[in-house]
Formats: C-alpha cells, structure tokens, sequence
C-alpha cells in the first residue's frame, strides 16, 4: 500500500513539477512531502520511459542506428530521472535529451511521413503529445496528483510517434 494513502481511498498527489518549492502534497491527509517523489508514484513513469526502448529497437532491428542510438539515450535519461524523481543535474540533463530527441525525430517525421495514411496516423499522434504535455504541466501548476497520468500518456505518445517516424523512414528506404 501506498505510504500517502488511506486504506480506503485512492492516492491522489499534489505536485507542482515546475515550480521551485519542490512540494509534494497529499490530498487525503493534508502533508507536505519534499523531493524526490516517492518511487511509488515515479515507477509509472519510469515504465513508461522504457517504452521509448519499442522505437529503438525497431530502429536498430531496420539499419536505422542513429535513431535507435537517440532512443536509447532518452530512454537512459528519462530511466535515470524518473527513478529517483528530483530537482536538479538529472532533471536538467532529461530535459535537454527529451528536447533533442524531439527535434530529431519531428525534423525527421517532417521530411519522412509521405502518404494520407501515415499523415493521418501522425497529426493526431502529435496533437495528443502536445496536449497530454500541456495538461501534464497545468495539472502539476494546480496541485493535482492527476498530472502523473498525462504524463505517463505523453510518453506512450511520443513512443508510437518515434516508431511512426523510423516506419516512414523504413518505407522510404532511408537508413542511417
């Protein structure tokens, strides 16, 4: 059972992920917990980062190794980040992989994803990486423990877009 929780009720966290008070708040017994967040709460996020793994290894499996190599470097950092959830050089460092990684692999959808149906799979894609991003962020600004299931959705979203993006690449006979 989760330490936070009653016996008879569902965890629910506040945590504001962009401030610098680095507060953890439990709703159902009003206490303040400081960094890092409880691995009971991060381990969701650590398992979703391990599904950035299912584009490297497709990547590597088709010859595409620099984005199977970019893969496994944001699967590491974002591991390593959310296994012990704290403020400060990993954060950091996670946050420039992630946005590095996202460069590279919008950049690369955006010159790879020909055709109605892979446009079609990938605009929505993208649409709810963006949102489940936002709504991550403006839950964790409100207080609400709920911003653990946006993010942990962003992830799995990012992951089906990187798998989309070396598919396109695959179809379009590129490798490198």
């Amino acid at each position: 059972m989760n330490r936070f929780a009653k016996e008879d009720s569902p965890t629910i966290m506040k945590f504001d992920a962009l401030s610098t008070s680095n507060k953890l708040k439990d709703e159902d017994n009003d206490n303040t917990f400081e960094w890092p967040i409880p691995l009971s709460l991060s381990i969701w996020l650590v398992v979703s980062s391990c599904f950035f793994l299912i584009p490297g290894i497709y990547a590597f499996s088709t010859r595409c190794y620099f984005y199977g190599v970019v893969s496994t470097i944001t699967t590491i950092n974002s591991v390593n980040h959310w296994r012990k959830a704290e403020s400060g050089f990993r954060q950091n460092v996670d946050r420039v992989v992630a946005t590095i990684s996202f460069v590279i692999y919008l950049v690369t959808g955006l010159c790879f994803l020909r055709g109605l149906l892979l446009f079609a799979l990938a605009l929505p894609g993208v649409i709810l990486i963006i949102l489940c991003f936002h709504l991550s962020h403006k839950m964790a600004e409100a207080g609400s423990g709920r911003w653990i299931y946006f993010h942990f959705s962003f992830h799995v979203f990012v992951a089906l877009e990187q798998l989309l993006v070396v598919y396109a690449m695959v179809q379009s006979g590129v490798s490198f």
